[in-house]
């Protein structure tokens, strides 16, 4: 199971190029042991869809079907994209891609793809960083310290034991301003936002941006934040394999 751009999974020869890499005998480590796997055939789906696949067979028991319990949650997922309009926003580290549902078909108008991810903002704190305290800041410091921070909302940059720095406002700032970014450009790539029945928001990013703001900005549409959102695509890619290779039998 692989997954692309939206826009990429729409050229047949990229797709082409995917399953060419995939297919054939491969040596990957497991828990240190060396295994042979022999690939025979690929799926290759747009990106986000890995995200809806997480939340629509997360309750879904693959070995024993007629005991899976399936929420709520998840029926109604299923109904918006079969009936609905389901925007997808997918933050992660390189790229946002934005992408919308109709009726289980993805638009090939309303999306994009923004080099505007979470690194985008690591590489603006750590310029903000370095000026104002007169160091070089590096970025995978940047990173670690936001990821562990953005629970109680407190930053401190760590050059060693004795110098540190409270970098909070600067985080914030950026942070604020970030989804700001991510905002304006929903705005002008979903052109008819009021038709959208519910707004996704996945990829590790999700879990970084202001949700007070992101919210806010859209009174008039529900939007899901998604659990663990940083392994949710690969989650679903999962578990739509189990699907298939249930259908399969």
């Amino acid at each position: 199971m692989a997954g692309l751009p939206s826009a990429d999974a729409d050229n047949d020869d990229n797709v082409k190029q995917i399953k060419d890499i995939f297919k054939g005998q491969h040596l990957v480590e497991i828990d240190g042991t060396p295994i042979t796997v022999k690939v025979k055939q690929v799926f290759v789906f747009p990106q986000s869809t890995g995200t809806l696949y997480s939340i629509m067979y997360r309750g879904y028991n693959f070995e024993k079907p007629k005991e899976s319990k399936v929420t709520a949650q998840e029926v109604e997922l299923v109904n918006f994209m079969n009936e609905g309009v389901v925007g997808i926003v997918d933050i992660g580290g390189g790229t946002v891609l934005l992408d919308i549902l109709r009726n289980s078909v993805f638009s090939r108008n309303d999306r994009d793809q923004l080099n505007l991810g979470a690194n985008t903002l690591y590489e603006n704190i750590a310029g903000r960083v370095s000026r104002q305290f007169n160091i070089n800041a590096d970025i995978h410091k940047i990173e670690v310290l936001i990821r562990n921070g953005i629970k109680d909302g407190s930053f401190v940059y760590t050059r060693s034991a004795i110098n540190k720095y409270d970098v909070t406002d600067i985080v914030k700032e950026e942070i604020e301003q970030w989804t700001y970014e991510i905002i304006d450009n929903i705005n002008s790539t979903f052109k008819s936002l009021s038709d959208i029945d519910i707004l996704i928001v996945t990829g590790g990013g999700s879990e970084i941006i202001d949700k007070d703001i992101f919210v806010d900005a859209f009174p008039q549409i529900k939007v899901k934040f998604v659990d663990d959102a940083e392994v949710a695509n690969a989650k679903g890619f999962y578990y739509k394999g189990k699907a298939l290779e249930l259908k399969s039998k």
